[in-house]
């Protein structure tokens, strides 16, 4: 169920990388992978999204 829960809540683009994953917890391991990097670059490249 919590698996169902977070892919609702992403958009297809970001599903679609996590797609093959058959856990919630492999599933959010992959996108705290992808999305908390501390980088400069990866910060700038959030914000913009956001916008």
């Amino acid at each position: 169920m919590i698996l169902s829960w977070i892919n609702g809540s992403l958009t297809a683009s970001v599903l679609a990388t996590v797609a093959s994953k058959r856990s919630a917890r492999a599933t959010w391991e992959a996108l705290e992978q992808r999305y908390a990097s501390s980088s400069h670059n990866r910060i700038l490249f959030l914000r913009n999204e956001l916008l």
